[in-house]
Order: C-alpha cells, then sequence, then structure tokens
C-alpha cells in the first residue's frame, strides 16, 4: 500500500529477495531507493541438566547460534544516490522506535532527525572533477567552433560569383567606389551572422552552461563571438581573388576555420594539464597566438 509520505509497502514475507529484486529491476526503472527487510526470531533459551562445559563440548556450534541475535533488519539502498545509506538507514530507525513505544503514543509526535556531512574531496578526486568539467567545456567550444566555421566560409560565395560573372566589375564601371562596395559587403555579412550568434547564446542559457552563461562569463561569451565574427569575416574576403569555383572555396576555407579553430583549443588544453613550468611556458604560446588570430 501507499503511505501518506508516499512511499510503498509491500509485504514480502517468505520471499526471496534477491529473486524479488531482479525479477522487478526493470518495473522500478531500473533503480530503486531502498527497502527494509525485517527479520525476526524468538529465541528459546536452553535449560538442560547436563554441565555448562559438557554442553559446550557436545554441541558448541548450536550454542553459539542461540547466543547470537536473528532480530535484524537489513536496508538495501540505491549506492548512486549519495543520500542514500544515511537516510534509508534513518528511516529504519525510525520504523523500529516507532514501533517499540508504549501504547498510547502517537508515532508522529517521535522521530529521529539525521544529517550527513560529507569527507572533503581529496587532492585526487578534486583534480579529476576539475579535469571532467574542462573537458566538457572543451567539447562544448569544439561544437561552437565547429558550427560557426561554416558562417564566415560562405560570405565570400557571393563575392567570388560576382567576380566571375563580371558583376563586380560592372558595379565599378558603373561608378560604385570600391570602399562603398567592401563596406556594403561586409555590413551585410555581419548581420547576418549576428541571427546565428544570437541563436547560439539562446541555446546556452536554455541549457544553464554556468561556463558561458554565469554573470561574470555571459557578457565576455557574447563580446567574444560578436569580434569573432568581426574579425573573420574581412579574413575570408582575399580568398574571393583566389579561388574561382564558390563551392572549391567554400569547403577549403570551412576546413582551414575547423582546422585552426580547433587545433588551438586542443593545444591550450592539452598544455594547460600540464603544471611543470615547461608545460606553463608552452601554453601561453597557443594562447597568445589564439589572441592574435580570428580563431
Amino acid at each position: 500500500r501507499t503511505q501518506n509520505t508516499t512511499d510503498t509497502l509491500q509485504d514480502l514475507t517468505e520471499r526471496n529477495m534477491t529473486d524479488f529484486l531482479l525479477k522487478t529491476y526493470e518495473k522500478a526503472g531500473r533503480k530503486r531507493l531502498r527497502i527494509l527487510h525485517a527479520n525476526t526470531t524468538l529465541i528459546h533459551s536452553r535449560s538442560d541438566d547436563d554441565n555448562t562445559t559438557d554442553q559446550i563440548l557436545l554441541n558448541a556450534k548450536t550454542l553459539l547460534k542461540e547466543l547470537g541475535t536473528r532480530d535484524n533488519v537489513k536496508v538495501w539502498f540505491y549506492n548512486q544516490a549519495w543520500h542514500g545509506i544515511v537516510s534509508f538507514l534513518n528511516v529504519a530507525n525510525n520504523a523500529i522506535l516507532r514501533g517499540n513505544l508504549p501504547m498510547g503514543r502517537d508515532p508522529r509526535e517521535y522521530g529521529i532527525s539525521t544529517s550527513s556531512h560529507p569527507l572533503n574531496l581529496t587532492k585526487a578526486q578534486l583534480s579529476y572533477q576539475a579535469l571532467a568539467a574542462t573537458s566538457t567545456d572543451l567539447v562544448v567550444s569544439i561544437c561552437v567552433i565547429f558550427a560557426m566555421s561554416f558562417i564566415p566560409a560562405s560570405f565570400v560565395l557571393f563575392l567570388i560569383q560576382e567576380r566571375v560573372n563580371k558583376a563586380k566589375h560592372l558595379q565599378f564601371v558603373s561608378g560604385v567606389n570600391p570602399a562603398v562596395y567592401w563596406v556594403a559587403n561586409f555590413a551585410w555579412d555581419i548581420c547576418n551572422y549576428i541571427v546565428p550568434c544570437l541563436i547560439v547564446i539562446v541555446i546556452f542559457l536554455c541549457f544553464q552552461q554556468k561556463a558561458y552563461v554565469s554573470t561574470p562569463n555571459l557578457p565576455a561569451l557574447i563580446w567574444l563571438l560578436v569580434m569573432y565574427g568581426w574579425s573573420i569575416t574581412p579574413t575570408m574576403y582575399p580568398a574571393s581573388f583566389i579561388f574561382s569555383v564558390p563551392s572549391t572555396a567554400y569547403v577549403v576555407l570551412t576546413c582551414v576555420n575547423l582546422f585552426i579553430g580547433i587545433n588551438g583549443s586542443v593545444a591550450t588544453f592539452v598544455m594547460e594539464l600540464f603544471d611543470d613550468e615547461v608545460g606553463g611556458a608552452g601554453c601561453r604560446f597557443p594562447k597568445s597566438s589564439n589572441v592574435r588570430c580570428p580563431y
């Protein structure tokens, strides 16, 4: 039956507990927070006329069994829940307490409260958790680099097409100033870049990635994405004079963006794993390179 605490109470008397757990594993959603298994057996004291010493010698095994208690409560708990053993052992203690109250006492007025203070993590555990968190952030950053590498590479497609079919030359002959031509293209490309940039920020906010959307980091993320688009867009323009096929330029520039961006991030991450001075000195080079180039 279901208790007023929403706990489900089942009578498993004379059931094989291990067999029950295995057969109901899937039904319980692959995890079961707690099971209390009580076993109570009355112990009858022996009273024989034989000498106690002789009794021990003749039947020591039986006597030792009778000396032990057979009243026990076994708590089965879900070991992946850190609070499991403390919380569920306290449930068993409260059941024992309320089950032994004198007649006429309200069990709701009696209870045992418990608190658990986990031990501080060791240096190795802290290092492992920091490495795991950093690795996750690295994967997220690589995914962002992968997505944002396609956008600036697509900006040169129209420039190459205009150069190949002489539309660009026609504009210059018609009196369009070259500076106006490039500034207009840059302004339009930045407007197109801002849209996916906002989508990336919204996704980060939806998933609450603290490394990116916490109070001190969110302005830095926005500024970094905007400045990336501001710097990478004109960097792609010279490629419009090199390639004659827009699709080829798109593939090559995307691969270049991915190669430099991903390798720079991975190199910085790997060098930060070293604690010595060599690793620290090596880490400064990819960091400074990332600052100087738009990737």
